[in-house]
């Protein structure tokens, strides 16, 4: 799954749908474009504010942090094997990053 967690409606449902059709044994890969929580305050009071009714905006119905994306993917059902996440200061005050998991 990439880059795509944060363009669906309902990404725990995607997920859960995922556990289900996947072989026992089969890992699942999940990139997704996080963001700190500085980051998601100036999406907030900037662009959400400025560019609501354009498809930046409207294609993106979610924004996690990498913490939300560990936790919808243990939601799921799933074990995560490896993460690649930003650090305390890149999670407090970072522009973006891309949180990559293997999970089984």
């Amino acid at each position: 799954m990439e880059n795509m967690l944060d363009h669906v409606q309902d990404p725990g449902a995607v997920l859960s749908e995922a556990r289900r059709v996947l072989v026992p044994g089969g890992q699942l890969y999940v990139a997704v474009d996080t963001f700190s929580t500085l980051g998601e305050a100036r999406f907030k009071l900037v662009a959400r504010a400025k560019l609501r009714d354009t498809t930046f905006v409207r294609a993106h119905p979610h924004r996690f942090s990498s913490s939300d994306v560990l936790r919808i993917v243990t939601e799921a059902g799933f074990h995560v094997t490896h993460s690649e996440t930003p650090g305390t200061l890149g999670s407090a005050v970072g522009r973006h990053f891309r949180t990559c998991l293997l999970a089984q």
